[in-house]
């Protein structure tokens, strides 16, 4: 058995151990291809051994029995990135304390400035009088499991933050739709119809994943049974929206849809000659790029303008406002609805 192996089985480490690894690299074709970096310190914290790993982690490879393994080119961290002193690194704790340090998280700083998450465990080695001879050093990269962690942690917070929102848009749809209904026939149709409207856009987000939308597919989603119909045109250059905007914006369409199959162009009055027009268009303020968006409705009955602002003019100015931080014009000229928005672009909402 290796002196490095019997050092391991009984908890000792003889005296002359630093000498018999003071060459300047790797313990032996086992531990050299190990995915944990494995170090051996003399009584002094002084290198006497390590593997390849552990050269990979700390970005250099110190030459052995000359300096202190938290005296060397690489540099040890707290997790704020604040330096750690030595009093609170590993293996100083654990050749000063004889006691064993678990499972404690720090970052390597290398020579070139790149960092490593590790998780380190340091256990003392002792003599035949029982005093501290040196430690072994076990350090395992824990970066990539590190930032999944934060990403799932991210992705929760985010899915209860859209749960949230989603809970309180149906508990709006559900009282604004039975303020706006004469009977429970037309509560339950125009309820099924915003919530079918709703899902429509959150599977749409849900399939890319919420990142950003294609705008022509959240109109399609907002148009319903009447997208592709041929009095429907809808016009535009590809643009991509965040996920709020493309929500807000699939409502929106779908109110407008709905007010003009109840009531407008697309009620089916004047022998089906109603048409609609939405085109959209970007442009550049002194802020950023901005959409502008614009239904026009024609050939419809004649407009008058409603004596009360329904549920759906108010979630269209209000929405737009309140959620998209943009700007709706809906004007009731006789020859047919039109509303403009004007939308600030913010992607990755």
């Amino acid at each position: 058995m290796s002196d490095y192996r019997r050092a391991l089985s009984d908890g000792r480490m003889p005296g002359n151990l630093a000498a018999a690894y003071s060459n300047p690299y790797p313990f032996d074709s086992f531990a050299d291809v190990l995915s944990i970096g494995i170090c051996l310190c003399d009584r002094l914290g002084r290198i006497t051994q390590y593997n390849r790993k552990a050269a990979e982690l700390w970005g250099c490879m110190p030459q052995c029995a000359l300096a202190p393994l938290y005296s060397g080119a690489h540099k040890t961290l707290r997790l704020d990135g604040t330096a750690m002193p030595l009093s609170e690194m590993p293996v100083a704790e654990a050749l000063r304390t004889g006691r064993p340090v678990r499972e404690r998280e720090c970052v390597i700083e290398r020579p070139d400035g790149g960092r490593a998450l590790v998780c380190v465990n340091a256990e003392p080695l002792f003599d035949d009088d029982g005093d501290v001879a040196g430690v072994v050093n076990c350090i395992q990269d824990i970066t990539d499991r590190k930032t999944a962690e934060h990403r799932q942690m991210l992705l929760i917070d985010e899915l209860n933050h859209r749960v949230r929102n989603a809970l309180a848009t149906v508990q709006s749809l559900i009282g604004q739709s039975a303020r706006g209904s004469e009977t429970v026939a037309d509560f339950h149709q125009r309820l099924e119809a915003r919530l079918m409207a709703l899902g429509r856009a959150h599977d749409e987000l849900s399939r890319r994943r919420w990142a950003d939308v294609d705008l022509h597919e959240v109109i399609e989603a907002g148009l319903g049974l009447h997208r592709g119909r041929r009095n429907v045109t809808v016009e535009g250059a590809p643009v991509t929206i965040g996920p709020r905007s493309g929500l807000m914006l699939t409502m929106v369409v779908h109110e407008l849809t709905a007010n003009a199959a109840r009531y407008g162009a697309l009620s089916g009055a004047r022998d089906a000659q109603g048409a609609v027009r939405l085109s959209w268009k970007v442009e550049m303020d002194g802020v950023g790029p901005l959409l502008r968006l614009r239904w026009q409705e024609s050939g419809g009955p004649p407009v008058r303008p409603p004596e009360r602002r329904g549920f759906g003019t108010l979630l269209i100015q209000r929405g737009v406002a309140a959620e998209l931080h943009g700007e709706t014009t809906i004007s009731y000229a006789p020859a047919g609805v039109r509303c403009d928005l004007k939308i600030p672009l913010r992607h990755g909402e």
